[in-house]
């Protein structure tokens, strides 16, 4: 029977109080610990992947979704470009670099690209 992802982390934590309280010159014993907790940690990530329930993705998803809303919402508003709003616009060049670095300072990109991977993962599932 596989291991409880709890197991798994008690395991972990056994692993790293082993490592802080050995001597710093066992390397023979610190690369088997080591070598100890990379496997346990790779199983720990495979249990929580394969345990966490479409709800909670559902709602990491809607939670992710709002967040790049609110970021969208911060960017310069494309109708402020070259007069409007009275003749006192922007000009489109900087409106376009200002958006650009929110965006960046906010790493959009990996926020959609998170956004797509969560939705990638509940259509295969075949739950969206």
């Amino acid at each position: 029977m596989a291991d409880d992802l709890g197991t798994i982390l008690d395991e972990i934590l056994s692993i790293k109080k082993s490592l802080r309280e050995i001597p710093a010159d066992a390397f023979e014993q610190r690369i088997e610990l080591r070598e100890r907790l990379l496997g346990r940690q790779a199983a720990a990530a495979t249990v929580a992947h394969e345990t966490t329930t479409d709800s909670a993705l559902c709602r990491y998803l809607e939670q992710l979704e709002r967040r790049r809303d609110a970021l969208l919402g911060r960017r310069i508003d494309r109708s402020w470009q070259d007069g409007g709003g009275g003749g006192m616009g922007i000009p489109a060049e900087q409106t376009e670099a200002f958006n650009r670095r929110i965006d960046e300072a906010a790493d959009l990109p990996a926020l959609e690209l998170e956004i797509a991977r969560i939705r990638a993962r509940l259509t295969t599932d075949g739950k969206d």
